[in-house]
């Protein structure tokens, strides 16, 4: 029996050890070339592309009404007034759209506090909203009867901006045309009014143009309401009464899409155990926001358009 070379058989140990030291640090590196070949490409973004993606959010506002001393009735257990209920929808609504990276939620107030009109207004101006909805809960004052859910948008013809577009607009060209009048009947300074008549038609069809945005503005309002509307009585078991075009309260300051959602009627007995109910108003909640959520996704580049006419 040969002697083991004992020199020999610690190279042969050594030459192994290294030859799988060595091929196990070219699989190692083929399967991380194979990896990162899979894995997509991470594209730094330049701040312009930020900026252009953070234009594209939509700023959508919530008005809890009520607030504070003005609390409004209770439902038929005394459990909940109306100021509570407004809120508890609203933060669900809040909390349902934020989890949508291009829908940015403010409320018109965070607390239990009466905030009047004037403040809620500069709530909506300071935070860019592109959209107010109002959520209330209707009350019948002599009978219990009235019942379900309605939702208001603006109504042109009674709009105080649009009427205020219309008198300005109808007196500058009854204007113009006692101007053109004098023109053609007498030549003296006549640059002097023609330059002047220019200036009151140019005058005219800014207030047209403000008008033509006006009822833009109220096309979209009233999609928002029919979306609200529509999706919200497929969540929850309320009577529908409809949407309406009807100028009160906050529709009558806003200069953005808005709408007034009516949650049912807390003097009704049927409709005041149904908003005292948890779920109910989790239902309500996910319709509302369901149906801004549809109203964004249908109208995203018209919402876009209205924002550059107010902003």
């Amino acid at each position: 029996m040969k002697k083991i070379n004992k020199k020999r058989l610690f190279f042969v140990i050594i030459v192994f050890i290294f030859l799988i030291f060595l091929f196990s640090k070219i699989f190692i590196g083929v399967k991380e070339y194979v990896s990162s070949k899979n894995k997509p490409e991470t594209t730094i973004k330049s701040q312009e592309e930020i900026d252009r993606e953070k234009e594209k959010i939509i700023n959508i506002a919530i008005d809890p009404a009520k607030g504070g001393i003005n609390e409004g009735l209770s439902t038929p257990d005394g459990s909940l007034k109306e100021k509570d209920i407004n809120m508890d929808i609203a933060k669900r609504i809040k909390a349902n759209l934020e989890k949508h990276n291009d829908i940015k939620v403010c409320l018109t107030r965070e607390y239990d506090e009466n905030i009047d009109l004037k403040q809620r207004i500069e709530n909506l101006k300071r935070n860019n909203a592109d959209a107010l909805i109002s959520i209330r809960i209707n009350a019948q004052g002599k009978s219990g009867e009235a019942q379900g859910m309605d939702t208001y948008y603006s109504n042109l013809s009674s709009s105080k901006i649009i009427e205020d577009d219309k008198k300005t607009s109808s007196k500058l060209k009854k204007d113009n045309k006692e101007e053109s009048d004098l023109k053609n009947s007498k030549s003296k300074n006549n640059n002097d009014r023609e330059s002047k008549t220019e200036n009151k038609v140019e005058v005219v069809k800014k207030g047209e143009e403000s008008l033509d945005k006006q009822k833009e503005r109220i096309i979209l309002s009233k999609s928002l309401a029919q979306s609200i509307q529509s999706t919200t009585l497929s969540f929850v078991d309320f009577d529908d009464r409809g949407i309406k075009d009807k100028n009160f309260d906050i529709l009558l300051y806003t200069n953005i899409p808005s709408v007034i959602v009516q949650c049912g009627f807390i003097s009704n007995e049927s409709d005041g155990q149904k908003l005292q109910n948890e779920k109910t108003r989790q239902d309500i909640s996910d319709g509302i926001s369901d149906g801004i959520l549809n109203y964004v996704d249908l109208h995203r580049t018209e919402i876009l358009k209205d924002r550059v006419n107010y902003r």
